[in-house]
């Protein structure tokens, strides 16, 4: 009975172990390299445009190369080149003198002003191209053209053309002359913007790009730029090619578009009805799409003041706050133009607390599952064994379908925008450079059935979904369940030491310091392998449910130790966040023969993630038990509490506007310190602002319909005309299925 009860643990253990990754937000998919001295690189020769005319005519003359290509193709591609042609014939084409041949001079003359005028456009194409600009060797590798001029030209008739970009990568000369090995190599990643026809298909247009500027094709995993290609020449290489997407919106767009606009259509007309005549009756379903209901409770503050572990809102939102500002520092740096200065700034030991940066979701983790558990297990307290069961069973179906519907209704529109939508949304040269649309387009289901993290971090879209599932605990049996919860927290140690000694991959994120090399194996083997990230999840279950119990008769104790420990802690959370910076900036040889660098570095990967999570939790018990010094104050701040609650839509929103609000510019942003601190702010509080806007238009009304408006007996209006005791006792009725914050009104006794 005892190994029944054991095995059916771990089963509902391995269950809830949340993904760590439903889909990778965390993974930095693009790093620009570290700049380099121009004179290092083999850049392609300015020249060499002035000596390809001869394959410009061979090309207008329909050759073989076009034979290739669909007939809309050849006719953009023969109009494009004959024009060229015939520009630089009138250009280069010399007239007799009109004292020797004056009729012949001015027959040859207008012939020539007649092809000039003709052709002139060509002109505008030539200049929209890109160029090599200033600031090269601090990072500026986007030769992006000018974006307009091309839009111009298609608007005005002269040719059908549309705006990509060209990402080449140039080896590096010098280690080439050296003799070293093609594959450790770092490139100079240059970003060109052209002009190219609009009806050529993209392997088309690459290989016409290819034989023009004859570069070499080479097959590369172009979803991870962090994986070097094994250079086969000096010369450079075109390692990816995207163009900006049609105005015209497809068909899964235009149907997400009318659905979404339908929807808010229905929640305003309500809204103002409800509005200007508070008396009319309206049917429930309707009822729930009220936004003045809705901004009421998202927005509110108040709370029981004997409400446990206030704190944690504060721990949590805090903890968000610092995941942004660490996500902002990597997604900026595919659109700067000095990348030089940005390393720099991430190299320095003030900014560590941003760069290591997964350790919060690690904190997020723990303290969501300390929350949960610590509400369900006073939810299921009390009474006799068969009425402990049927609550465990009902409390757990509550509270898996409280998530999901917190959850999942701005998951899936947030996963289907950005596949079907968010590609439209903007314009722009800088509007090509991101690639996550076409990623989620590819994605999608796999997205929506949260089985994404199941192929690889290559085969993911950057979303985060925290599902943390409720544990069935069986108080009967404490002992079997701590055995069986030991078994996984042993895993996650030894399994990270394991692979970090295995494959020498690095002992955590730190995006701009990785080998290149190493980030497939950390990305699928520690970073979204659910056993590396389960400690801190155990953490937080094992503290409400076996370490809280033994320390109620120890408030005193830890009220004393409060200012000392939570001294100790901060101590300790600063080791964690600057070892990795002190690892990468000595030298391996800098350690002691006793204890390698490689075995440091693991010990690292495997501990730090469960010690940040027992940091967090421990921090947050001493700040419930000291209630009313400063630091506990700042914590359960009432402002925390409706900011709580948008802890996770803040995560899934926050990239998709960070790179709406970078990708959106038209030319690379030229950082400095206050403009990142400024930006990043800018992200968390759009993040914010938006996540509320789909809480109360979207996921609040869906959560009242499928509550079926049970809950909810009595209008704002009965309530206004009901005594106090009445009107507060419906509000806390209402609050409870309103504000799922389950750690906050249903975790009291």
């Amino acid at each position: 009975m005892r190994f029944l009860s054991m095995l059916r643990a771990i089963l509902l253990l391995l269950i809830a172990i949340p993904s760590p990754s439903s889909a990778c937000l965390l993974c930095p998919l693009h790093i620009p390299p570290r700049p380099k001295p121009l004179d290092q690189f083999r850049l392609p020769s300015i020249q060499k445009i002035v000596h390809t005319a001869d394959t410009f005519e061979w090309l207008c003359q329909n050759g073989s190369k076009l034979d290739t290509v669909s007939e809309q193709c050849r006719a953009d591609v023969s109009h494009l080149f004959c024009s060229l042609t015939q520009l630089i014939r009138s250009l280069r084409t010399e007239c007799p003198g009109a004292a020797e041949a004056p009729a012949q001079c001015a027959e040859c003359r207008q012939k020539n002003d007649a092809l000039y005028r003709e052709n002139k456009w060509v002109l505008t194409w030539i200049d929209s191209l890109g160029k090599m600009p200033s600031g090269i060797s601090d990072g500026n590798y986007h030769w992006l053209g000018d974006y307009e001029q091309c839009q111009r030209l298609r608007t005005d008739g002269l040719f059908n053309g549309q705006y990509c970009l060209l990402e080449f990568l140039v080896p590096d000369g010098v280690l080439l002359n050296a003799g070293q090995c093609a594959d450790s190599l770092e490139p100079l990643e240059i970003v060109l913007g052209i002009c190219l026809p609009a009806n050529c298909e993209q392997h088309e247009t690459r290989g016409l790009v290819e034989y023009v500027a004859e570069h070499q094709p080479i097959q590369v995993q172009f979803s991870n730029l962090l994986q070097i290609p094994n250079f086969v020449s000096a010369r450079s290489m075109m390692s990816r090619f995207r163009c900006s997407p049609s105005r015209a919106l497809p068909f899964p767009a235009l149907l997400l578009l009318a659905v979404c606009l339908l929807w808010l259509s229905l929640v305003f007309a309500v809204s103002l009805a409800r509005w200007f005549r508070p008396s009319l009756s309206l049917p429930r379903p309707l009822i729930a799409l009220s936004l003045q209901t809705h901004l009421r409770h998202a927005l509110r503050t108040i709370r029981p003041p004997q409400a446990p572990f206030q704190a944690v809102q504060g721990l949590q939102c805090v903890s968000a706050a610092m995941l942004v500002f660490g996500y902002a520092q990597v997604w900026v740096m595919p659109f700067l133009e000095n990348i030089g200065h940005h390393y720099v700034l991430l190299d320095s030991s003030l900014a560590q607390p941003m760069v290591n940066y997964s350790l919060y979701a690690d904190g997020l983790f723990a303290l969501g599952t300390f929350q949960l558990a610590h509400k369900y297990a006073l939810g299921t307290a009390g009474g006799n064994d068969s009425l402990k069961t049927r609550t465990r069973l009902a409390q757990l179906v509550r509270v898996l379908k409280r998530r999901f519907l917190r959850l999942l209704p701005l998951y899936f529109l947030c996963t289907l925008t950005m596949a079907f939508l968010f590609a439209f949304l903007g314009e722009g040269p800088m509007w090509s450079r991101i690639d996550v649309a076409q990623r989620c387009e590819r994605n999608w289901p796999t997205n929506l059935l949260l089985v994404n993290n199941l192929f690889g971090y290559s085969q993911t879209a950057q979303f985060l979904l925290l599902v943390l599932l409720a544990l069935w605990l069986f108080p009967r049996h404490q002992t079997p369940l701590l055995w069986a919860l030991s078994v996984p927290s042993v895993l996650s140690i030894i399994f990270p030491l394991a692979v970090a000694l295995l494959f020498d991959t690095p002992p955590t994120l730190i995006p701009h310091q990785m080998n290149q090399s190493s980030f497939g194996p950390f990305a699928n083997l520690l970073f979204l392998n659910p056993i590396s990230r389960a400690g801190p999840f155990l953490v937080g279950l094992v503290a409400a449910l076996w370490v809280l119990p033994r320390l109620d008769h120890q408030k005193h104790l830890l009220r004393a130790l409060c200012p000392l420990g939570s001294f100790l802690i901060i101590l300790l959370m600063a080791l964690l966040l600057w070892t990795p910076h002190w690892l990468w900036t000595r030298s391996p040889h800098a350690f002691n023969q006793i204890v390698p660098w490689s075995f440091f570095s693991a010990l690292y990967a495997a501990l730090h993630r469960p010690l940040w999570g027992i940091l967090l939790v421990c921090w947050a018990i001493l700040l419930d038990a000291s209630r009313g010094n400063a630091m506990s104050s700042f914590f359960c701040w009432r402002c925390f509490h409706p900011l709580s609650k948008l802890v996770l839509p803040v995560l899934l929103l926050a990239e998709p506007i960070a790179l709406s609000l970078f990708s959106s510019l038209h030319r690379p942003v030229h950082s400095t310190l206050l403009s990142t601190v400024l930006t990043w702010i800018g992200i968390l509080v759009c993040s914010l602002i938006i996540a509320l806007l789909i809480d109360t238009t979207l996921t609040r009304p869906i959560r009242w319909i499928c509550a079926g408006g049970e809950e909810n007996d009595d209008s704002d209006d009965g309530i206004s005309r009901m005594n106090g005791r009445k009107a507060a006792e419906v509000e806390e009725k209402r609050e409870k299925w309103l504000d799922d914050d389950e750690g906050n009104n249903e975790g009291r006794h």
